[in-house]
């Protein structure tokens, strides 16, 4: 069961007793900062991280994911979408993802911090254009400059 977190809420999912999702594990409605540390998920269709609310930071730390499209998205097409959106991750292992590990939308000031990380995802970082709920579909844009960090432009994670 997905759980939707406000900024002062803190839900630590740790390695033994992970969450097994079809979709969308965490979303983050801000606004206000949010961490995630420790835990992970797995089997998760979609993204791990949805974040829908602005402006706040995400940091996640010491997350594992295992079998999921992506650990983090920010919203593509909510209502009302907007920004910036930050988030920062650091040392997370992933393996199995089928998709980007982060996703951000680059023309609502979005920022990534990727850095201490490894597995295997597609890209590190991808940088979309955000739209409004109505107004047609977030696409993937050229570029890796919002994402930043010691990994946010590489093309792909160090092996675990």
């Amino acid at each position: 069961m997905p759980f939707t977190l406000l900024p002062s809420d803190f839900y630590p999912l740790n390695p033994d007793n992970a969450s097994y999702l079809n979709t969308d594990a965490i979303s983050l409605l801000g606004p206000g900062n949010s961490l995630i540390t420790g835990g992970g998920a797995a089997s998760a269709i979609d993204k791990v991280i949805q974040h829908n609310g602005y402006p706040e930071t995400v940091t996640i730390s010491n997350y594992t994911v295992q079998g999921a499209g992506k650990l983090y998205r920010s919203c593509g097409d909510c209502t009302n979408n907007g920004g910036p959106r930050h988030v920062i991750v650091q040392n997370v292992r992933v393996s199995g993802m089928t998709s980007d590990l982060v996703g951000i939308n680059s023309n609502y000031g979005d920022t990534a911090s990727v850095s201490g990380s490894c597995g295997v995802s597609k890209k590190v970082c991808q940088e979309y254009k955000g739209v409004k709920k109505g107004e047609g579909k977030s696409e993937k844009v050229d570029g890796t400059g919002k994402c930043g960090g010691a990994q946010g432009g590489l093309s792909k994670l160090p092996a675990c």
